[in-house]
């Protein structure tokens, strides 16, 4: 999981959305557009979808507190001020930034889990 993919989250839940609503209005039409506009947004609707799962699979991997954490910067980005008060935390804002920046740090070889 990359932090970008998981910052375009938002995103992709609009995008998904909107794509399936304008599947709804495509099918109250019956042209050979309206099943190609179906078809074209069924194959990105599947990729995003496909995404989507990915990042929740990761955020359900993730220890509570990192998960809210995460959460917290999915809701507000990274505006790190706003995190925080999202949180109600008293760490400050660059202690947030650091510590979900480590998230996304492999592990050193040597080190013990």
């Amino acid at each position: 999981m990359t932090k970008e993919l998981l910052e375009q989250y938002p995103d992709i839940c609009g995008e998904r959305k909107f794509l399936m609503d304008e599947i709804a209005k495509a099918d109250k039409v019956d042209s050979i557009a309206a099943f190609s506009l179906r078809l074209k947004n069924a194959n990105m609707i599947a990729e995003l979808s496909a995404k989507k799962n990915s990042v929740e699979a990761f955020l359900d991997a993730l220890p509570w507190g990192k998960r809210r954490l995460v959460r917290a910067v999915l809701k507000c980005g990274t505006r790190w001020d706003v995190v925080r008060r999202e949180l109600h935390s008293f760490k400050s804002p660059d202690a947030l930034r650091m510590e979900y920046s480590r998230i996304f740090q492999c592990p050193k070889a040597d080190e013990k889990i």
